[in-house]
């Protein structure tokens, strides 16, 4: 995952999922829009072994808005 402001490249934030798919950011205090981006690579795998010439890069992207101090909770949900 990577968190970055909204028109902008950089302060951003590379973050990997927990084993539940989760994680966290804290950002400085709103107003403020950022945007999320997501993407993960799956492998599939047929009788034990890994099909590499099988596997799809998925990808998703949110716009997150922060008013103030509060938390956002938000989610993705990763397409071809």
């Amino acid at each position: 995952m990577e968190v970055h402001p909204l028109g902008k490249k950089s302060p951003h934030w590379e973050l990997f999922s927990d084993h539940r798919g989760e994680f966290a950011q804290r950002v400085p205090p709103g107003p403020a829009d950022y945007v999320v981006d997501g993407t993960v690579e799956i492998v599939p795998i047929e009788n034990g072994s890994q099909k590499t010439h099988k596997k799809k890069k998925l990808k998703a992207e949110a716009k997150v808005h922060i008013e103030r101090e509060e938390r956002q909770d938000i989610s993705l949900h990763l397409t071809e």
